[in-house]
């Protein structure tokens, strides 16, 4: 599935079902990024941003910095402002660069998987790999612009310290982009105040749901169980 002339629709109907239906979440959105902000981090990089990733930054910065931990962003994750994308991504590196020994040493503790097999490299870090939301404890959602022999430039993958299991969500940001609106678009989610005793400073949670919504709640087990059926995450 492809959204690619249609991405500039894709996130104006994104904009509008935040503001009607998510509305402390579309309160905290950041003006867009700045083309010279983006160049300067593809220069950091040394890799090309696609330009759905480009045009996502140029649509909103992310989400407001005194809130990254409180307020769920668009796609139900925190939505990273772009210094936030180069500083997890500049942990990455620096992890890889202080101990080039880690994928190995990881791989000796916890098998990698990518799924499906040989699309994402099943190594631990990979410095091709640029988050643009993500958990508080650094696991991501993000792009591959270094992806296995069989994946995609551009990719949309999740990663992380805790993600061994590596779901490719879609082929490229625009089709994730497009399937996620469809998803909102259809009903095919919920927003809800989560148990106030166990989420005290939660005030609400935007989950996908992988058919007609029916108030169940999805698998925790990977980052990947956020977006069922997409690409090959889990369908339930």
């Amino acid at each position: 599935m492809s959204f690619p002339e249609a991405l500039p629709e894709r996130l104006e109907a994104l904009e509008s079902w935040m503001a009607e239906h998510a509305p402390m979440t579309h309160a905290v959105l950041n003006p867009g990024a700045e083309d010279t902000d983006l160049d300067a981090f593809e220069t950091e990089l040394g890799l090309t941003l696609p330009g759905d990733f480009r045009m996502l930054y140029r649509w909103h910065d992310g989400q407001t910095e005194s809130v990254l931990t409180t307020e769920p962003g668009v796609f139900g994750l925190t939505f990273l402002p772009l210094e936030r994308v180069r500083e997890q991504w500049r942990g990455l590196r620096d992890t890889l660069s202080d101990d080039p020994q880690v994928n190995a040493e990881v791989a000796q503790l916890d098998e990698q998987f990518s799924y499906p097999a040989g699309h994402i490299r099943e190594v631990f870090i990979d410095t091709g790999r640029v988050p643009f939301c993500s958990t508080d404890d650094w696991n991501a959602v993000g792009i591959d612009l270094n992806p296995g022999p069989l994946g995609t430039v551009g990719q949309v993958i999740t990663f992380g310290q805790d993600e061994h299991r590596k779901y490719v969500l879609a082929g490229s940001l625009g089709e994730f982009i497009g399937e996620y609106v469809r998803r909102l678009e259809q009903g095919r989610v919920r927003v809800y105040q989560p148990d106030g005793d166990r989420f005290p400073d939660e005030p609400f949670t935007l989950e996908l749901q992988a058919a007609s919504p029916d108030g169940a709640e999805p698998a925790r087990g990977t980052l990947a169980d956020l977006f069922p059926g997409f690409g090959a995450s889990p369908t339930q």
